[in-house]
């Protein structure tokens, strides 16, 4: 079709198109990109044609018809990667995609002298929740704990479920008293939330015990990192739970 042709077929579809804003340059001819459900994802557009082949609307359908194609075998293997990445009942990111993520930020930090910080928790005494109320409502604790991490951390921070009730947070430019804070607003939201059974009945308060560490003077590798957070966290239980400790340095920082 030809640009009076696209407008004036948008326009019927209730499309607002302003063709003059629309289109950059004259256009000889265009074609849309349209998806399985006939939607349009995007247009092929062609301008300061001075030869005009036999079959050229043919041919810039078929250009169109490729392109849409490629578009949703992208968006796939998106979703897919964004499947396998993510944990299937918290929907938070896997413990083996946050180990990606997290060697990317530690290389990320030495490279611009930038802080990143680990969070770590677990939640105190979720085997009695287990046991009391059963694993239908200790699902339902595990995906409202993920949903109050997702409220309460900024844009840029990554979450993860580590394993079982357990969780980790990367925290990237983020320094070890800063990180400190922000697992503090993680744990009040948490110790403040109304959880509930599998019936709707309240169950009671749900508390976290959780460490912090910071790159690179509680570590310098990723497992150096993600054990100072680990031992600060085991120090917090052992302490009377519902806290979060800071690591102690093992290393001298600049």
């Amino acid at each position: 079709m030809d640009q009076e042709d696209f407008v004036r077929e948008m326009r019927a579809g209730g499309a607002n198109l302003d063709a003059r804003g629309h289109f950059g340059f004259k256009v000889d001819l265009c074609a849309p990109m349209l998806g399985n459900n006939q939607e349009t994802q995007g247009v092929i557009s062609l301008g300061g044609i001075t030869r005009h082949p036999k079959f050229e609307k043919r041919l810039l359908s078929m250009m169109a018809d490729l392109g849409a194609m490629s578009l949703m075998n992208r968006r796939l293997m998106d979703e897919q990667r964004n499947k396998a990445n993510s944990d299937g009942l918290t929907g938070l990111i896997t413990k083996r995609y946050l180990q990606e993520l997290l060697g990317e930020e530690i290389h990320k930090s030495e490279v611009q002298n930038a802080p990143v910080s680990l969070f770590i928790f677990d939640l105190d005494h979720f085997k009695k929740l287990n046991d009391t109320y059963g694993h239908l409502t200790g699902d339902r604790v595990l995906k409202d704990t993920a949903e109050i991490v997702r409220k309460t951390i900024r844009v840029g921070d990554i979450s993860a479920r580590w394993g079982g009730e357990e969780f980790l947070l990367v925290l990237p430019g983020t320094p070890k008293e800063g990180a400190w804070r922000a697992a503090e607003k993680v744990r009040e939201a948490l110790a403040r939330h109304a959880f509930q059974d599998d019936d709707g009945k309240p169950i009671g308060k749900v508390t976290l015990s959780g460490g912090v560490a910071a790159f690179p003077g509680d570590g310098r590798t990723q497992s150096e990192l993600v054990g100072a957070a680990d031992e600060a966290l085991y120090h917090a239980k052992r302490s009377g739970r519902n806290q979060v400790l800071m690591a102690q340095p093992k290393y001298f920082s600049d």
